[in-house]
């Protein structure tokens, strides 16, 4: 018994590491039992059948009047997170102090896409106490983010989670960008969902260089392209809406931080992602890192895609509809695309906000019919 004893007590660790390749080796191969057709099924369903989830207006709505040329902001976290103050607390600031009796509100809200976007613009400019001069929307994340966290990248919830917990015990909860559990104020959200949401990628990188399971890219583009197609529907719908009501809409290509690591299949995201921080000019860079950001699929926050910057550039008319290609334009400057101005993967620290927002004023400034549907209304003479 004495010599049993010895010998478990001598083999144990080497039988831990066993359990632990056994359980890797485990969870990898499941990886490859996924049900694609299914995921495409519920996507489908799920984008059809999606209803938009209603907010109360902004308190800042109240000091809207007809007295001020105002100014509506539409979006998602992008627009209402920083480290300080947001671009339309500046964009107010830069109007103003380049003519207009400018009043900008925001109606960002954290988590949202273009489904309740939609349904935002449809309120204010039913409900608003004033109309707005200007509609102005940054969005496109989420449409790509919210339909991965709830029907495309569920289904590896339940992959590597007993590594995922031992990490997170191990290190205390520790992550890249702790600031993201802030963004949504949910108790369903603990500790070990935002470790395991930024962490789990990793996993399934290391599955895919074992060899355990090969990500079969051509289907998450045919993914995207079906989120791509819901939000060019909703898209419309809100130019539609402003068009009727004869309020000229800005439309914004979102940007994120393409340092921040993307994670997909590797012989695609890895290589180019790498390849791109690697270069040393800045074209050659910034292509190679938008390569890898376009296919990403297991990252913890999914940034909008060229196809979707593509589609909104395709809509300008100057007319009704203006194009502010900020992607475009900020690449052509050679703008830092890193952590230097986000706070985690498509989140502007104050620094992005006071830029973009410098931005936006000089556009909208220098644009004759934008600056002139900022001038005061003309008052019948007395």
């Amino acid at each position: 018994m004495k010599r049993i004893i010895f010998w478990a007590v001598l083999l144990s660790p080497a039988f831990v590491v066993l359990f632990f390749i056994f359980a890797f080796i485990s969870d990898g191969l499941q990886l490859n039992k996924i049900d694609h057709d299914g995921i495409k099924i519920s996507l489908e369903r799920y984008l059809q059948t999606k209803e938009p989830t209603t907010f109360p207006p902004p308190e800042a709505l109240s000091a809207a009047d007809a007295a001020h040329a105002n100014v509506y902001v539409f979006g998602e976290s992008s627009v209402v997170l920083t480290d300080k103050l947001t671009f339309s607390h500046y964009l107010e600031k830069n109007l103003n102090e380049a003519g207009p009796d400018a009043k900008v509100t925001n109606f960002g809200i954290p988590g949202i896409d273009s489904y309740s976007i939609k349904k935002r613009v449809s309120q204010a400019l039913q409900f608003a106490p004033a109309k707005p001069k200007v509609l102005l929307l940054y969005y496109g994340h989420n449409d790509y983010n919210v339909a991965y966290d709830n029907i495309i990248n569920i289904v590896y919830d339940g992959s590597f989670n007993i590594f995922l917990k031992i990490g997170n015990y191990i290190s205390g909860g520790k992550f890249n960008f702790p600031e993201q559990k802030f963004v949504f104020n949910s108790e369903k959200f603990g500790e070990l969902y935002w470790y395991a949401r930024f962490r789990r990628p990793v996993f399934l990188n290391l599955a895919q260089k074992a060899g355990l399971f090969k990500v079969d890219n051509v289907r998450y583009d045919g993914y995207n392209e079906m989120i791509l197609a819901h939000f060019k529907k909703n898209t419309e719908e809100i130019l539609l809406m402003a068009r009727e009501a004869g309020i000229p809409v800005i439309l914004v290509t979102p940007i994120g931080n393409l340092h921040a690591k993307p994670y997909g299949a590797i012989e695609i995201v890895d290589k180019n992602y790498k390849q791109g921080l690697s270069a040393k000019d800045y074209k050659e860079s910034h292509n190679l890192l938008m390569k890898a950001r376009d296919n990403e699929v297991f990252t913890g926050d999914i940034r909008a895609k060229t196809p979707l910057n593509d589609y909104l550039r395709s809509l300008h008319n100057g007319t009704n509809v203006f194009v502010f290609d900020l992607e475009k334009d900020f690449t052509e400057e050679k703008f830092a695309f890193d952590e230097s101005n986000f706070m985690d993967y498509f989140h502007f620290n104050d620094k992005a906000h006071q830029k973009i927002a410098g931005y936006l004023a000089g556009k909208i400034m220098s644009d004759p019919k934008l600056s002139r549907s900022l001038a005061p209304d003309k008052r019948p003479a007395r």
